[in-house]
């Protein structure tokens, strides 16, 4: 007899969304049988997400009660379910596991030389990237590819970009029409350019902005995957895998796509697992690695704590790790203190910044080399990188083509 599903719960301190579960079929379920269980929920507005015509397209259908999610990528549903049909699910052989949805998300955003002027100070991690050692005034410089990321898509899984923020025209400078999309969200009643918070166009300003970002010449994508309700903000793991499963199936270049992410959850297998998938499928997945009040290590929080995605770590102005920021198996560190002032978001302070700045230089190096590799381009990182005078190994990646890989 084949064994009942597995059912996967949050701690007691994780706030659930209620009724709502994340499905895993099993690999060898029957196709009937696997339209049998999606057929248990058509009552509902079912949501099967299929590419968009051209990428800047807004896909408004928002999140429903089915989503089914790309068998190439997670073979499996998300659903509202009540206690009758959750039982129904459970007694059903042909489905892996059931877990629960968590709703409280982790929050953890040839060569050109610009001289970065008398506002140095709020640039400082573009020059700590493109210069050895610690930053100095003195030496207030960013160097980077002309190509600067062209043909390179940064896709900012966040609360939104919005490139016309009222009362910030710095925005629209950073992000001008022609390189900012949007794309999906998965926050109802949102668009992918709602962005209450401004945490998501901070972020998108870091990686790609025309003036005072890395990849000033990559395409930047919108995934909205929180909001805010009455003050408060909003979103849910369902959620993530709804804008990641979006991804997946409207990337232009699998290979050289990004996806940067500000924020996770508590350690949860099938979202490790689903940014596993986004690995082996060629995307770089690029994740802050979270803060608190005191440092916690990423073995507790996901996809953080997944080995096939690219975590990075904050940094202070003197190359030390603030007493907020995160530890654990760590791939880069990077500037994540006063990072760019840029809308709204106060203060300019996470790991965040640092996550985006990874993702801005990954981004560089692709636009330099269409047809490297993914271990040979992270080699080239950490080779190329400042390993930091702490005897821990930490390494700060550099832009390319600006310093030898020693």
């Amino acid at each position: 007899m084949s064994a009942l599903p597995k059912f996967i719960e949050f701690p007691t301190t994780t706030i659930k969304v209620p009724n709502e579960y994340i499905v895993k079929f099993k690999p060898a379920l029957a196709s009937n049988h696997r339209e049998a269980i999606v057929d248990l929920f058509k009552t509902e507005d079912v949501y099967h997400m299929e590419p968009l015509a051209s990428m800047g397209c807004v896909d408004a259908r928002g999140p429903n009660e089915l989503t089914v999610i790309t068998k190439q990528l997670y073979d499996g549903i998300i659903v509202k379910a009540d206690l009758e049909r959750l039982v129904t699910l459970r007694a059903n052989p042909g489905i892996e596991y059931i877990a629960e949805n968590a709703g409280n998300l982790k929050t953890f955003g040839g060569k050109k030389t610009q001289q970065l002027g008398s506002d140095v100070e709020s640039k400082w991690a573009l020059s700590r990237i493109s210069n050895r050692g610690r930053f100095r005034v003195g030496n207030a410089t960013f160097s980077y590819p002309e190509s600067a990321g062209a043909g390179v898509q940064i896709f900012i899984v966040d609360s939104g970009v919005n490139p016309t923020m009222e009362g910030y025209p710095a925005v629209a400078k950073e992000l001008p029409k022609g390189r900012v999309w949007e794309g999906y969200s998965a926050v109802k009643g949102e668009q992918p350019h709602d962005d209450h918070t401004g945490h998501g166009t901070w972020m998108a300003g870091i990686a790609g902005g025309s003036l005072s970002g890395v990849a000033r010449k990559s395409e930047l994508i919108s995934v909205k995957v929180t909001g805010e309700s009455g003050g408060a903000p909003t979103g849910s793991v369902g959620g993530i895998f709804k804008g990641l499963d979006w991804i997946f199936r409207n990337a232009k270049d699998k290979t050289r796509s990004i996806i940067n992410m500000s924020g996770g959850a508590d350690a949860f297998d099938p979202l490790d697992e689903l940014c596993s998938k986004l690995d082996e499928a060629g995307f770089y997945v690029v994740v802050a690695s979270g803060q608190g009040t005191s440092e916690a290590n990423i073995s507790t929080l996901s996809p953080t704590r997944c080995p096939k995605v690219i975590t990075v770590g904050a940094l202070d102005k003197n190359d030390t790790k603030p007493p907020w920021a995160n530890v654990g198996n760590i791939m880069f560190w990077a500037p994540g203190m006063d990072v760019l002032r840029l809308g709204p978001y106060n203060p300019p302070n996470g790991s965040s910044p640092a996550a985006a700045l990874v993702s801005g230089m990954i981004a560089l190096y692709l636009g330099e080399n269409a047809r490297i590799s993914k271990p040979r381009l992270l080699e080239q990182m950490r080779k190329g990188g400042d390993v930091l005078e702490n005897g821990k190994g930490w390494v700060v990646p550099l832009v390319p083509g600006v310093l030898s890989a020693d």
